[in-house]
């Protein structure tokens, strides 16, 4: 059963877009992107011909209101759209057959592809469906071979509830996935969104003038999955290290941490699945600090194993086309100094926290070839496939 929808007074804003009614003046910005090859296909439908079938199309969004354009905050072009279209298409089962609910359709112009603008305007559309429209329930359908848009609904929490082999489409037959937020769901997932992740890097160190876990840090977006990430760098100091990370869980509560650290030589990123009570340093720190064969702790564990997901980190990194491997030793040096800190100091909260150690960047191995090292970019992309992979299951 559809929820009622009318988007006339309706303006969302995201971080870069604005969601509003369509209005005539938006028809040549539809056109430009409806027209090109690969745009609609993803959809089910055929490019635009002419600018009066995209007249005739933009004519029905503006009359039927459910269709929010979306306006590039800065220059004001519309670079796609987002319906809350009908569910009663759907042979949906029980209980969603008798609920109130929508289906979200989307359409983005290629030329903005590939940077999340399509997730934070479903982020945004999501509350306004469940929380002014009174939908229980909202869906998603794609065919299986689009991946972005499946992506999409990943990202914001969408469950496989349908396949359908042999969905017969303009374009021959596919297989059609059916997702599902439910209201209850979203609720309890925004509640714990409310916390976000901190993942942290560290400064330079050894001679070095660049540290790549931080840099790789400071790259990632400023929310993945839902969740906000701070971002934070850190000393290269035994026990300073770990005393500042502290004081920000203590300030910010968050739903888990992530450390990360550089560790010269190793040729994949590599979550560490245990850290040691142990500090034995091969060179001194950033103060000048070189502990030899000390405990971290006197009266702790042995060793502490990480609260995150590593195998799973592990297998989505490899999945991605990157490379990556599970640690058994994090070493002995600062980065297994904050590791162990962490674990040992949250072991009664449970905070979801741990490390992963990443190898040199492209940059610093320049004058040595033969020493392993990862474009930043791809060190930045795995860690973001990190947090997507912790995010769901936070």
């Amino acid at each position: 059963m559809d929820a009622k929808i009318d988007i006339t007074n309706a303006i969302l804003e995201t971080e870069r877009l604005i969601l509003r009614p369509w209005k005539e003046a938006d028809l040549q910005n539809f056109f430009e992107y409806a027209s090109v090859d690969g745009v609609g296909q993803m959809a089910g439908w055929m490019p635009h011909k002419s600018i009066e079938e995209s007249r005739g199309i933009l004519s029905r969004f503006i009359a039927h209101k459910h269709t929010f354009a979306l306006e590039l905050k800065g220059n004001g072009i519309v670079i796609g759209s987002l319906g809350i279209e009908s569910s009663e298409r759907r042979q949906l089962p029980e209980p969603y057959a008798s609920q109130t609910g929508r289906e979200l359709g989307y359409v983005l112009s290629k030329d903005y592809w590939g940077r999340g603008l399509m997730t934070e305007a479903v982020q945004r559309v999501i509350p306004y469906c469940f929380e002014d429209c009174g939908c229980e329930f909202l869906t998603i359908n794609y065919y299986q071979e689009n991946r972005r848009s499946a992506r999409v609904a990943e990202k914001n929490g969408f469950r496989l509830l349908l396949e359908t082999p042999d969905y017969p489409t303009v374009f021959g037959k596919t297989t059609s996935c059916l997702t599902i937020l439910e209201k209850r769901e979203w609720e309890n997932r925004s509640a714990k969104m409310s916390k976000p992740i901190i993942i942290t890097g560290f400064q330079p160190f050894g001679g070095d003038t660049v540290n790549p876990s931080y840099e790789a840090v400071r790259l990632l977006p400023d929310a993945i999955g839902g969740f906000k990430i701070v971002k934070m760098e850190l000393p290269v100091v035994f026990g300073k290290a770990a005393e500042k990370l502290l004081a920000a869980i203590e300030t910010i509560h968050p739903a888990a941490v992530i450390s990360v650290g550089q560790a010269g030589g190793r040729d994949a990123v590599t979550p560490e699945l245990i850290a040691v009570n142990l500090m034995n340093a091969r060179i001194p720190d950033n103060d000048g600090n070189q502990p030899l064969w000390e405990p971290i702790s006197k009266d702790s564990a042995d060793g502490i194993f990480t609260r995150l997901p590593v195998n799973d980190f592990v297998n989505a990194i490899n999945a991605a086309g990157l490379p990556a491997k599970l640690s058994y030793s994090a070493g002995a040096y600062v980065c297994n100094d904050l590791f162990y800190r962490i674990l040992n100091a949250t072991k009664d909260s449970g905070l979801i926290c741990g490390f992963i150690h990443v190898p040199f960047e492209k940059s610093q191995v320049a004058d040595r070839p033969e020493t392993p090292a990862m474009e930043l970019a791809d060190i930045s992309k795995a860690l973001e496939i990190c947090l997507e992979c912790l995010a769901k299951k936070l």
